[in-house]
């Protein structure tokens, strides 16, 4: 029956393509996406970062396959959002197009339900040859999320990651199968101390090298107790912290360096990175400080674990030098690459990111909630949402609170005081998009419960009054 269910949606699939029209250029053969923890928006190079932290200068001049100069061959969309401060939730829907409340995969021992299909199973119903090669930050193993995949190579570290990647190519070159290769780095967690790889450069010498920093250790004891707020730093411990972050990033731009060079050394007079689609996540941000004790790796729903960046390349048909503004979210990868692919076009509560960068064929895209939820340790949830260019955060058994993301972009003034209109109208509009998502069975209980009657009273509003 397995197979004749994979007969069936391949048959579906390939009639739902007979009536699309033709993207322009050269259709991809070839998928490889990549995904980041604890990669902020704000702190890559391309994107306005001071330092070079995505950006490679070869000794010889020549142009390097960092993430910059993949970025520059593509689209970056610098104002996307993650789905989850948590990279395991974002992850689910990174690969489903669901918000993590519908997904459930929130926690330990959730499962994506098996009705809800991941991109690996659409591209291997229609052909593809899928490979995984995975460092998680949590256990991704039962979840759902190694559903579709022929390999599922889960490995120590990121190095490791690259070599499974690399070694792949090699054991499967001759499989004439368009290929779907999903490469997942952990990033810079905690303890940050970036040592350098084989022959790669010594990373933390590039910030940190001669720098005071203070009481700062490179250890897991300290940063336990910088997480739990044992530990206050100084604004120039803070500095030292967000440098050995940096280095951290270098190391992660040297990886896919390593991931982008093999592919583009493969595949004979035009190698598989010409011919291969590239989206490259953040499946989580980090917070850096901004408020007091603020280090978490994933608990966080402020701007700074939920601001991540997203690149789109594939010069042969989406073309143009680009950095695109507005609001895009995790949700918007699945069914891009399913459309770019030419699997699936998106449904109608879908949207595509190939809406904002084709010219050829004008369509709507159409504004979605930005929630983030995460979470919490007792079974509850913590949601934030961009409502409007606000952030509005609500922490599990917490108060309320919103900021202007223009005026105080870390989030350091709540405007619930000064300005309760503002705050009723962010809170009613979260309400509504909370409300509206048909909740995983296990999600659908007291957490939500919480977050919807809290919501509801913040909101104080007849127009919120469908519960």
């Amino acid at each position: 029956m397995p197979a004749l269910r994979s007969i069936l949606v391949a048959a579906a699939l390939l009639v739902a393509g007979c009536d699309r029209a033709e993207r322009p250029g050269v259709q991809p053969e070839h998928l490889f996406l990549i995904t980041v923890e604890g990669l902020r928006a704000d702190h890559v190079h391309l994107l306005g970062y001071h330092r070079p932290t995505t950006t490679f200068v070869r000794a010889d001049g020549a142009p390097a396959l960092d993430l910059d100069s993949i970025a520059e061959g593509g689209v970056t969309f610098a104002d996307a959002l993650a789905a989850s401060g948590d990279a395991r939730a974002s992850l689910a829907t990174i690969h489903t197009g669901a918000s993590p409340l519908v997904h459930g995969l929130l926690e330990d021992g959730r499962r994506i339900p098996d009705d809800l299909p991941t991109l690996a199973e659409d591209l291997t119903a229609a052909g593809y040859r899928a490979a995984a090669f995975v460092s998680p930050g949590d256990a991704l193993e039962g979840t759902g999320l190694e559903r579709g995949f022929e390999a599922f190579h889960v490995v120590a570290d990121d190095h490791h990651a690259l070599q499974a990647f690399a070694q792949d190519l090699n054991d499967a070159a001759s499989d004439e199968r368009p290929r779907f290769w999903w490469l997942h780095l952990s990033g810079p967690r905690h303890p940050w101390s970036p040592a350098p790889i084989a022959t790669g450069p010594d990373f933390r010498a590039d910030h940190a090298a001669g720098r005071d920093m203070g009481r700062v250790r490179e250890d897991a004891d300290f940063f336990a107790a910088l997480r739990d707020g044992a530990f206050a730093p100084t604004d120039v411990e803070r500095e030292a912290l967000i440098a050995l972050y940096d280095c951290e990033l270098e190391r992660v731009d040297f990886l896919l360096r390593r991931g982008f060079e093999a592919l583009a050394t493969r595949g004979g007079s035009r190698s598989l990175l010409d011919r291969s689609a590239v989206l490259v996540v953040g499946a989580s941000g980090v917070e850096l400080g901004e408020r007091a004790g603020a280090w978490q790796d994933d608990a966080g729903v402020h701007e700074e674990s939920l601001g991540v960046p997203i690149v789109l390349r594939h010069p042969s048909s989406v073309t143009g030098r680009r950095i695109l503004g507005g609001v895009v979210l995790h949700a918007d990868v699945a069914p891009t690459a399913r459309e770019l692919m030419r699997v699936r076009d998106p449904r109608d509560d879908e949207r595509s990111l190939l809406a904002r960068t084709d010219s050829w064929r004008p369509r709507a895209f159409p504004d979605r909630p930005a929630l983030a939820l995460v979470a919490t340790d007792d079974g509850g949830l913590s949601v934030g949402a961009r409502v409007d260019g606000d952030r509005l955060v609500l922490p599990y058994l917490g108060a309320l609170s919103l900021y202007d993301l223009a005026h105080d972009p870390s989030q350091r003034h709540d405007l619930t005081p000064a300005w309760p209109d503002r705050a009723r109208a962010a809170a009613a509009a979260t309400f509504d998009a909370l409300h509206a998502l048909p909740a995983h069975p296990d999600w659908d209980g007291d957490g939500r419960e919480y977050l919807l009657r809290t919501l509801h009273a913040q909101a104080n509003s007849e127009a919120a009054d469908r519960w």
